[in-house]
């Protein structure tokens, strides 16, 4: 009986042995399982935590998209401590006033941005070729002489004083009379003859290569200015994170091919421009005209204008 005893306890005194004999790798392999299974939990962790919190936007209030599959939550969806910001949604550059319009101190500074040197020197070079194409009509040639910068920036001040006064529906003689009703600054400045002959005369593009541009293009006319425009909007500020791409009616009553007509807008007839403009500070950084706007334009303006 005791040598069976004996004999047990050998036994026993092996297995243990053969236990604690285990190789390092060994060891570090158990290590690194121990690690491996606890970063497995950690995302799963995640994940479930996430999946809750789309569960729990179901209660949400909520709008359905014009193809009644897309949701527009109403409310911002709660941010828990442990829920990180996606690495793509993450906004690495910073968003405001860029170039030159970090110098600017005063309005007219601003405008320049817009309206340089040589945006207003192209203006007056295409507006004195049509002057002199109309010349002939007039019975005395000063009537229809060349302008120049000075007197373009005079009735671009001209046309925004009467719009600060809300003059749109007034009538041009109402402006230009000489009692207490009017400022003074209007016939101070020019005439009203020299005001309505520029008014009709000013051009935008070179009136001799127009017909030839229309052909492919029909915003010719204004096309370089509206390009240019459109530039300097995106040179001189960057849109923030939340950005809104929409459709908007400028206003317009002139002779236009693709002149529009919304009734639901302030200005019922105008031109339909899309526009890229910052939710947060209501600047507009892109437009694209209604005749651009085929889906290749739209998505055009995003990919271009997003890509930061």
């Amino acid at each position: 009986m005791e040598a069976d005893i004996d004999m047990w306890l050998d036994e026993s005194d092996g297995d243990v042995g053969d236990l604690s004999l285990g190789s390092d790798s060994d060891r570090d392999h158990a290590s690194v399982e121990e690690l491996s299974e606890h970063d497995t939990e950690s995302e799963q962790e995640a994940d479930e935590q996430e999946q809750m919190q789309f569960r729990s936007m179901d209660n949400q209030p909520f709008v359905l998209g014009k193809d009644n599959v897309t949701k527009w939550f109403l409310h911002c969806p709660q941010q828990g401590s442990r829920v990180r910001t996606r690495h793509h949604n993450i906004v690495t550059e910073r968003f405001g006033l860029q170039g030159e319009a970090k110098n600017c101190h005063s309005p007219l500074e601003a405008w320049k941005l817009f309206f340089n040197d040589d945006t207003i020197q192209s203006i007056v070079t295409n507006t004195n070729k049509y002057l002199e194409k109309i010349r002939p009509k007039y019975r005395r040639g000063r009537d229809c002489k060349e302008t120049n910068p000075d007197e373009l920036l005079s009735f671009i001040g001209l046309l925004y004083l009467s719009g600060v006064l809300k003059s749109s529906h007034v009538n041009l003689q109402d402006l230009w009379k000489k009692d207490i009703t009017t400022p003074n600054c209007f016939r101070m400045t020019m005439g009203i003859n020299r005001f309505k002959i520029l008014l009709r005369s000013l051009r935008f593009d070179d009136i001799d290569t127009r017909l030839e541009r229309k052909r492919t293009d029909r915003l010719a006319p204004v096309r370089e200015l509206f390009d240019g425009f459109v530039q300097c909007c995106i040179k001189s500020y960057k849109p923030g994170n939340n950005c809104t791409i929409d459709e908007m009616l400028e206003g317009f009553f002139g002779r236009c091919p693709f002149k529009q007509y919304i009734p639901s807008k302030p200005n019922k007839y105008g031109i339909k421009i899309f526009s890229l403009v910052d939710s947060k500070t209501f600047l507009r950084s892109a437009w694209r005209s209604m005749l651009e706007n085929s889906l290749r334009g739209r998505l055009g303006l995003i990919t271009h204008h997003l890509q930061w």
